[in-house]
């Protein structure tokens, strides 16, 4: 298992309907955060970081359910 895999990364937080946990890197550019697949855990991708993430100040990034379904009607393709 390479070092630099989804289960010592800093935007990993577990949590959401997989035991992979959720990718927080996706809130800062997306909006919401996203279940890691169970193929990429194991092997880490490109936004891989160490560093020790606030996510008190990432939390600012997040939209609401309201704020996705919009997205969604106005055709805006960053929405889950």
């Amino acid at each position: 298992m390479p070092e630099n895999n989804c289960w010592n990364c800093g935007w990993n937080r577990l949590g959401g309907n997989t035991l992979m946990g959720v990718c927080w890197w996706f809130v800062k550019k997306l909006g919401y955060a996203k279940e890691i697949p169970r193929d990429v855990c194991d092997k880490g991708c490109k936004f891989w970081t160490d560093a020790d993430i606030d996510f008190d100040t990432i939390k600012k990034f997040l939209k609401s359910e309201k704020q996705i379904m919009e997205d969604k009607q106005n055709g805006n393709r960053t929405t889950p």
